[in-house]
């Protein structure tokens, strides 16, 4: 467990978990990127979230 195992609080484990968990990049380092990987599984939505985000 990180918490114990490095005497890290929830909050910052969390916050180290993330990161791993997001190929070594903080999870909202990007917003761009973090808005591309909504559309991964399902990239003809995209189109319509353009559409939908200029109103």
């Amino acid at each position: 467990m990180v918490e114990k195992g490095h005497g890290l609080n929830h909050m910052q484990s969390q916050f180290v978990a993330g990161i791993f968990l997001n190929n070594g990049n903080p999870v909202y380092g990007n917003e761009n990127a973090l808005l591309e990987n909504q559309f991964i599984k399902c990239p003809e939505m995209r189109s319509l979230f353009d559409l939908v985000s200029e109103k």
